[in-house]
């Protein structure tokens, strides 16, 4: 799998936001830019047309900061105003490319209802989240892959249930979902709910590190997807703790007995930070029980790609970004 770093052009942008002298989330003016580009970079035009009768003011309202536009949904005659985050606008054009339109909007919630196949919709937040940035990964970039028959799985950092749900759409016989964030947890339990799938969805509302506990969870109230246990430095450019909330913490061999599978499939780490104590901390008998890891890292992977080579795992980089990418583990046929 090829390792996709960011363009020779950006690189020194990248460099100032690990130096923490520039801020690098979604609502800077870099970040407004590259997804503008990304309109014509990506073919997004066509789903521009189709989504808004307004797409130079679309444009406009993405690169100027206001994040109000003007969308087509079917269950609506005229189009209906709605905030939406910059990388959640630029996901959905990407989204209705493939056909994942909105179904319905609630402007005064700033919320919308997508579908997902297999009879699933799901509730996102459009703004002040990346909800609709995620959905993309998940369709769009299928950064988890797309068949998981039969498969027994761990999502760490369940969000809004999204991952879980997508899991079971694709075969999954099982997903015990954690996901500590109060406002995500309960998003997550009204999306699961919801769904043909809550029979094989267990939530969890827990933080995972290397020991139980309690411990408090950094929020961030414009990225909910960047809350985190374990704020790490390297992520000052996108992450800005403004708040805290006190979460019971299981180590990752607690979790793995609360299962009560001898083995798993897939576990999935998405945790914000937390898959360095997981993964360097965690013995070695309870790690090798996984057969298969998809990670989200946030600093410098090198020591979770030692650990997991240590334990006999074949180990692939994608989407490296300088701070956060994607490591895929797994065992070797014998």
């Amino acid at each position: 799998m090829s390792v996709k770093k960011p363009p020779l052009l950006a690189r020194p942008f990248y460099y100032a936001a690990r130096r923490g002298w520039i801020r690098f989330d979604q609502y800077s003016p870099y970040k407004r830019l590259t997804a503008v580009l990304q309109v014509f970079r990506f073919g997004l035009w066509g789903a521009l047309k189709s989504l808004t009768p307004r797409p130079l003011a679309a444009l406009f309202s993405l690169l100027s900061g206001k994040d109000r536009y003007f969308l087509r949904v079917s269950s609506a005659s005229a189009p209906i105003p709605l905030r939406i985050s910059p990388m959640n606008f630029v996901s959905l054009l990407h989204l209705a490319k493939l056909g994942y339109r909105p179904i319905s909007i609630d402007p005064d919630t700033h919320t919308l209802l997508m579908p997902m196949g297999s009879g699933i919709t799901i509730s996102l937040r459009a703004d002040k989240s990346g909800d609709i940035g995620i959905l993309k990964e998940l369709l769009v970039d299928r950064d988890y892959g797309d068949s998981f028959q039969g498969y027994k799985i761990i999502d760490v950092g369940a969000y809004i249930g999204e991952t879980a749900l997508f899991f079971c759409s694709r075969g999954a016989e099982a997903v015990v979902a954690v996901e500590p964030a109060p406002d995500n947890a309960a998003i997550a339990r009204e999306n699961i709910a919801r769904s043909p799938y809550a029979d094989r969805i267990t939530l969890l509302t827990v933080a995972v590190a290397a020991t139980d506990g309690e411990m408090p969870l950094y929020l961030d109230e414009g990225n909910p997807q960047m809350h985190a246990l374990l704020p790490i430095s390297d992520n000052q450019a996108y992450f800005k703790a403004k708040g805290t909330v006190m979460v019971p913490v299981w180590s990752f061999e607690r979790l793995m007995a609360e299962t009560g599978w001898a083995e798993i499939d897939l576990v999935k780490l998405d945790c914000e930070g937390s898959e360095f104590p997981i993964l360097l901390e965690t013995r070695a008998e309870v790690l090798q029980r996984v057969k298969r890891w998809v990670i989200e890292y946030h600093a410098a992977p090198q020591p979770l790609e030692k650990r997991l080579r240590s334990l006999g795992y074949q180990v692939e980089r994608a989407k490296d970004l300088v701070m956060t990418g994607i490591l895929y583990a797994y065992r070797p046929p014998q």
